[in-house]
């Protein structure tokens, strides 16, 4: 059988720009292993522009991976990408790095790199967020990362909400890892490269609220719950 993974395949997400195209996540099995950011013109189907993470990363990250699926060169896993309303940027959730990258777009270059502080190529520490709390408990293979609206009138902040499924591919506390999932929000001091946990729930409900893939977290204004 042949495998689906040798195909470019589209990936989780799709958004539509303001210009009407399409702003896709893109991978390709192949013994190259491509993954692409894509913009597809909605009218023609070309594709008019592309970021390929191999392109943003030092080598040595995608070349010495050997996580979850290393044996197809799937190293990031995008399961997100979200288009930011007001900067030229966006989110990715790169699950098998256990990690929130923010990147400019359409230009490609990393802003911010949220996950455990350990293990990073040394090209990379300089963009990984520092924990303002010792305690805080960072993402692991993580699900819908999004923006949400200013919660403290802060320019220089970004709150983000994301579904932690705590379930370690790459980088994280072993010890905690697979004991409970959960839908969290986040607050990115984007100046000082610093970050703050805003609010959670689901560790108490341990391994009842506990998944490893399938899952989701959104922020919904009050007036929307009713």
């Amino acid at each position: 059988m042949e495998n689906v993974l040798h195909r470019p395949t589209l990936h989780h997400d799709t958004i539509i720009l303001p210009n009407e195209n399409f702003l896709v996540f893109l991978h390709n099995g192949s013994d190259k292993y491509i993954e692409e950011i894509t913009v597809i013109d909605r009218e023609t189907g070309e594709i008019v522009h592309r970021i390929n993470l191999k392109d943003v990363f030092p080598a040595e990250v995608y070349e010495e991976y050997d996580g979850q699926l290393a044996d197809v060169g799937d190293w990031t896993h995008v399961n997100t990408i979200w288009k930011l309303e007001d900067e030229d940027a966006v989110l990715l959730s790169a699950r098998q790095q256990d990690t929130i990258i923010k990147m400019t777009y359409p230009e490609g270059e990393i802003e911010w790199l949220f996950g455990y502080p350990d293990q990073w190529h040394t090209d990379l520490e300089e963009y990984v967020l520092e924990s303002i709390d010792d305690q805080l408990k960072y993402p692991a293979g993580q699900h819908a990362v999004m923006e949400m609206p200013d919660q403290d009138g802060n320019d220089s902040t970004l709150d983000i909400m994301l579904f932690d499924n705590n379930n370690i591919l790459t980088r994280g506390d072993e010890e905690i890892s697979e004991d409970y999932s959960r839908a969290v929000q986040y607050r990115v001091d984007q100046e000082n490269l610093t970050v703050e946990e805003i609010w959670s729930y689901g560790e108490e409900r341990g391994e009842e609220l506990y998944t490893a893939i399938v899952s989701d977290a959104d922020y919904l204004p009050a007036s929307e719950m009713f």
